[in-house]
């Protein structure tokens, strides 16, 4: 896996692209000039860890019905719905075409055991064990999807590239759109009661919404990448001893003014309105993702907002924390920012 890091050579490679500099760039301007103002060796930025991804297996099948059990339901539309898998098969099928699959077998199979046609009993048992099989695999063949179909995979992974400080509503729409359709299957195949309720068409629908659309990847990364960027800034200004270093009494304040300016100019006309709007996104995604990774408590907690380590939290607190050292600056400085 790649570790993404916030060097100097990201921001060459967005000018010489041509790019607007990534938000993360902005930031470490903001670290340089703080530490050109202090004449002190700018914050050493950590690598980004990436995320669990939990590796799910197909689900494996012990029930199945031969060519000739096969042959004999030719009179029901569940035949067509197996017909169209067995031809599936001389290709490599997708994590949500089986889960698909498994639903509308589930969906079918009633009526063909209640059709007067159907009238072989061991044909009867056999679709019944098949069907109670792919019930119970529901969970598992849903948690396939979630970390095998490539739309799906993505979300768990880095990016090289994070939110832009615009351009970002069509996709993010369309992320939310997916992930509560998604939410709503799962919800669904918890309770067996209510599968007949599930149009399989919403699941490549959501697919569809979320192919090459990488915003929820981006917004982990962005927000990993400054909540990281808010404690290393805090924790080297911490370093700083502000009546000291910044505004010695009876001295002018010209050291102290300066810094101030490099706060105003970056941390408080971009960087924060920047770290809000990861904040409001966060709010709205978080819920669905932890849903959707609830079985796995290392990768869901990141998404819990009741979670003390929640990213959504580590988010806030960051922001609160870095702002109240330049609270107490202020106070000691007795300037204005």
């Amino acid at each position: 896996m790649v570790l993404l890091k916030l060097t100097l050579l990201s921001i060459c490679i967005a000018y010489i692209a041509g790019c607007s500099p990534q938000p993360s760039n902005t930031y470490v301007e903001y670290q340089q000039r703080l530490s050109s103002v202090v004449d002190k060796v700018a914050p050493n930025n950590e690598e980004l860890q990436q995320l669990p991804h939990p590796n799910v297996d197909k689900p494996s099948s012990e029930v199945s019905l031969s060519i000739i059990e096969f042959a004999s339901i030719n009179h029901c539309k569940l035949s067509q719905i197996i017909a169209k898998k067995n031809n599936q098969l001389g290709k490599v099928q997708p994590a949500s075409e089986a889960l698909k699959y498994n639903i509308e077998f589930v969906q079918h199979v009633q009526n063909c055991l209640d059709d007067p046609q159907t009238h072989d009993t061991a044909i009867k048992n056999k679709l019944i064990a098949v069907k109670k099989e792919k019930q119970l695999q529901f969970a598992h063949s849903f948690e396939h999807m979630l970390f095998n179909e490539a739309e799906l995979s993505q979300l768990t992974y880095l990016t090289a590239s994070e939110i832009a400080f615009d351009r970002h509503l069509e996709q993010q729409t369309a992320s939310l759109e997916a992930l509560t359709a998604l939410s709503n299957l799962q919800a669904h195949l918890l309770h067996q009661a209510t599968v007949n309720k599930i149009n399989t068409d919403n699941i490549t629908i959501a697919l569809q919404k979320l192919h090459k659309n990488k915003f929820i990847p981006k917004l982990i990364t962005s927000t990993k990448q400054h909540i990281l960027l808010n404690n290393t800034t805090t924790r080297w200004l911490n370093q700083i001893k502000i009546s000291d270093e910044l505004c010695p009494v009876g001295k002018n304040k010209k050291k102290a003014q300066i810094l101030s300016n490099v706060f105003s100019k970056f941390y408080l006309d971009k960087l924060q309105p920047y770290q809000s709007q990861l904040t409001n996104m966060l709010e709205k995604a978080s819920p669905l993702l932890f849903k959707l990774w609830r079985n796995h408590p290392d990768l869901a907690e990141s998404f819990n907002p009741e979670h003390t380590n929640s990213l959504l939290n580590q988010m806030k607190v960051s922001a609160v924390t870095h702002v109240k050292w330049w609270q107490d600056f202020y106070k000691t400085c007795e300037i204005r920012p």
